[in-house]
């Protein structure tokens, strides 16, 4: 599938053993990186998940946070992140939302878990997006929403870096606060630039 997460995939196999990402805690090769969004991506479509369907994303700052983020894009779908500590009732707002099927787990054994029963319907914003983004800003009745207006100079930006043209990396964002770091990082990746340390800022 030729999207954003195609994109960063060559780049992590023309970089092989190059040191891409490092949180700290662990430190993670382009080869690995690359092993890592492809096991999620396999994982994703053996379970049925259709084009531009939204699947929640566990994140903490973590390296393992962009690999998780790749492989859902690989795999055509759009990542919803959600902090690994954020309560139960948050989590499932969310999935209720944006009608999110799937979820990521921390478990090699089963790396995805079905949270919900069928497939959202089609919905015209999320076509080739990457990201819906729910910030602690948010107010209810904002969530989900896309706010094109306020995000296209920096989306463009983004796109310029990573050169990447057309639909490979929309964003459907409900507020106007998200720092773009993920994506910001994302760049970084495709343009073969050293990431160390990235998750720490």
């Amino acid at each position: 599938m030729d999207n954003l997460g195609s994109l960063l995939i060559e780049t992590c196999k023309a970089s092989g053993d190059a040191p891409a990402l490092d949180d700290t805690d662990r430190a993670l090769t382009y080869r690995q990186l690359s092993e890592a969004a492809s096991a999620i991506e396999r994982a994703l479509l053996s379970v049925g998940l259709t084009p531009d369907e939204p699947v929640l994303v566990p994140v903490a700052n973590e390296a393992r946070d962009l690999a998780a983020l790749m492989g859902v894009w690989r795999a055509g779908g759009v990542a919803i992140p959600v902090a690994r500590n954020a309560p139960a009732s948050a989590i499932e707002a969310m999935r209720a939302t944006t009608g999110a099927r799937f979820s990521l787990t921390d478990t090699a054994e089963k790396p995805v878990s079905q949270v919900g029963e069928k497939a959202p319907p089609y919905r015209p914003l999320l076509e080739g997006a990457a990201l819906i983004v729910f910030t602690s800003g948010s107010r209810p009745a904002e969530r989900g929403r896309s706010q094109p207006s306020r995000l296209h100079g920096k989306t463009r930006s983004n796109r310029q870096c990573a050169r990447i043209h057309g639909a490979h990396a929309g964003i459907a964002c409900p507020a106007n606060h998200f720092r773009f770091r993920d994506v910001d990082l994302a760049a970084d990746v495709t343009q073969g630039r050293d990431a160390l340390d990235a998750f720490a800022v």
